[in-house]
C-alpha cells in the first residue's frame, strides 16, 4: 500500500485515523506505514469533518503540505437590536475556525489590503475556498454581502449559510436562495458552538463535493450523442444561468441562422445540456429556468439533468 501510494500520490491516498479517540499519534501503526499524519479527535464528528476535508484536498491536488482550504466570512456589522449579538455570532465563529477545526485561515471583506479586488482573489483562490455567509437580520439587504454571495456562486465556490435571525428580516433576497442553510440557536448573549460546527462541516462536505466534481468532469466520457454543455458545480439558478447562458446563445444564433451550415443550424435546435450535482431540480425550477433561455434565443431551450438521471437515460 505504501508503495502504491508513494508511485501514484494522484490515484492513491490513505488517510490513517487513530484507533481509540484522544489517541496520540504513536499509537497509529498505519500512520508509520504510509507516512501520513493520523486523524486524532476525541468527537467523531470532528473526525469526519478533518477526514473529508484531508479528502477534499487531495481531489483537488493539493496534498503535502499544501495549503489547508480557507474560509471567507460573509457577514455585515449592522444591527438594528441593540444588542452585541451580530459582534458576537461573528467572533465566534472566528473562534470555532480557528479552535475548534483543521480548517485554513480564515478572513473577511476587512481583512482585504486597501484596493484589493476581491473578485480577483476568489478566482485565484476558488479551488482552495469556501464561503461562510452569516445571515443575520440586515445580511440579505447589504449591497456588498450580495456580491459576496454571487461572486461564489459565479466562481462555484461552496456555500453554507448559518442563519441568525433575531427580528426577522423584511424581505430577502433570490441571491441567497439555493445554498445549504443551517440554524444557529442563540444561547444568552452567545450561540450554539454545536450549530455553528455542523455548518463548518457541511462547509468541508460541499469543498469534498466540488473536488469529485471536478475529477468527475475531467475523467468523465460519454456516448457519441451525449454532450455535456455545463457541469455546473451547483443547481443552476437565474443568477448563474444568465452569465453561462448568455455568450452561447450569441454563439449558436450566430453560427446558424440564414447559413447554409446543416449542422449548425441543427445543433442550435439541440437543447444546452446542463449537469449538476444531486439532488435534482423539480419540474418548475426547470421550467423557469427552461423559459429564460429561450427569452434570450435560445431555441432549444435546457436539458437540467444530474448524473443519476441521466445514467437513468442509459448515458
Amino acid at each position: 500500500m505504501r508503495r502504491r501510494q508513494i508511485d501514484g500520490p494522484q490515484r492513491l491516498r490513505v488517510f490513517p485515523i487513530s484507533p481509540e479517540a484522544g489517541g496520540s499519534p504513536a499509537d497509529c501503526r498505519l500512520q508509520e506505514l504510509v507516512s501520513s499524519q493520523a486523524i486524532i479527535d476525541r468527537q467523531p464528528e470532528a473526525t469526519c469533518r478533518n477526514l473529508a476535508q484531508g479528502i477534499a484536498q487531495w481531489a483537488a491536488g493539493r496534498g503535502g503540505g499544501a495549503p489547508r482550504l480557507s474560509v471567507f466570512i460573509s457577514h455585515t456589522r449592522h444591527d438594528d437590536s441593540g444588542s452585541q449579538r451580530v459582534a458576537n455570532l461573528i467572533a465566534q465563529v472566528r473562534e470555532r475556525i480557528d479552535g475548534a477545526s483543521k480548517l485554513g485561515s480564515f478572513f473577511d471583506s476587512n481583512a482585504l489590503q486597501p484596493g484589493a479586488d476581491w473578485a480577483a482573489q476568489l478566482h485565484q483562490g476558488a479551488s482552495r475556498m469556501a464561503l461562510l455567509a452569516l445571515r443575520t437580520d440586515l445580511y440579505a439587504s447589504r449591497e456588498w454581502c450580495q456580491r459576496e454571495m454571487l461572486l461564489a456562486k459565479r466562481h462555484g465556490v461552496p456555500v453554507v449559510v448559518l442563519d441568525a435571525p433575531l427580528r426577522g428580516e423584511d424581505r430577502g433576497s433570490f441571491l441567497m436562495d439555493n445554498v445549504t442553510r443551517i440554524p444557529v440557536r442563540a444561547a444568552a448573549d452567545r450561540w450554539v458552538d454545536e450549530d455553528i460546527d455542523v455548518g463548518l462541516a457541511r462547509l468541508v462536505d460541499a469543498c469534498l463535493q466540488r473536488a469529485l466534481w471536478r475529477r468527475q468532469s475531467a475523467s468523465a466520457s460519454w456516448p457519441d450523442d451525449v454532450r455535456v454543455d455545463w457541469w455546473s458545480a451547483h443547481a443552476p439558478e437565474p443568477a448563474t444561468l444568465v452569465d453561462w447562458l448568455g455568450p452561447r446563445v450569441a454563439a449558436r444564433a450566430a453560427a446558424a441562422p440564414g447559413t447554409a451550415d446543416a449542422d449548425a443550424d441543427a445543433d442550435a435546435d439541440r437543447p444546452l445540456l446542463i449537469l449538476h450535482p444531486d439532488p435534482p431540480l423539480g419540474p418548475e425550477e426547470r421550467d423557469v429556468l427552461d423559459r429564460i433561455a429561450r427569452l434570450a434565443g435560445g431555441r432549444g431551450g435546457l436539458d437540467i439533468v444530474t448524473p443519476r438521471l441521466l445514467a437513468a437515460r442509459g448515458a
